[in-house]
């Protein structure tokens, strides 16, 4: 990737705006997004030598966290929304690498408006993704941890560790179903694929050299 990116959000609505500025501060590449997009992170995990530009935050239209991924180089047009309301027009259609919602537990649908991605790390061969499942400003809160390998592939995700306690407590004030951690924790990689990346692929292990 050669240039700088700035991520734009409008404060009282939900447009996005990623652009792409040259060494001079012009603008190459503009790609919107019909929700804010907090955290970024930059990796090559298709290992196709070129890096993608990895952000997260929310999807406006369906209420969830979201992953969405850029090539800098080729981004452009606004996402793809299934709301009317929410689409950004005249645009273009979106040039994306891949596009996810995570999971939206049963504490994030009963206590908040929508979960969202508070944290992003790209790491050596995987790229970590944390969630908040709501946002009332407690301690502890629920929050999801997701690693993606080698090809963008979703290869795990659970709670993290102090989640179970946000549970208890809500389930002892009898505002939440006893059942919800066990039925949310079965549940946390059905996350939705608007846009599955982009052929070639590669393995979650890459094969062993040849001698």
């Amino acid at each position: 990737m050669s240039g700088v990116v700035l991520v734009a959000r409008d404060v009282a609505e939900y447009p996005c705006q990623v652009v792409l500025l040259d060494a001079a501060g012009r603008p190459l590449r503009t790609y919107w997004h019909s929700g804010h997009l907090n955290l970024s992170a930059v990796a090559d995990m298709d290992r196709d030598g070129r890096q993608e530009l990895w952000l997260g935050g929310i999807a406006n239209a369906y209420r969830q966290a979201t992953v969405v991924v850029l090539d800098p180089e080729t981004m452009s047009g606004a996402s793809r929304e299934e709301k009317a309301g929410f689409q950004l027009a005249d645009l273009g259609a979106p040039r994306e690498k891949a596009r996810l919602l995570l999971y939206r537990t049963e504490l994030s649908r009963s206590f908040a408006p929508f979960n969202r991605v508070t944290e992003m790390q790209a790491q050596r061969d995987r790229m970590v993704v944390m969630t908040r499942e709501q946002t009332s400003g407690r301690a502890p809160d629920g929050s999801i941890v997701y690693m993606f390998g080698l090809g963008g592939d979703l290869t795990g995700a659970s709670f993290a560790s102090h989640s179970i306690s946000e549970y208890q407590a809500r389930v002892a004030g009898k505002m939440l179903d006893p059942g919800a951690y066990t039925r949310d924790e079965a549940r946390l990689r059905e996350g939705r694929w608007l846009k599955r990346w982009d052929e070639p692929r590669v393995p979650a292990r890459a094969p062993a050299a040849v001698r």
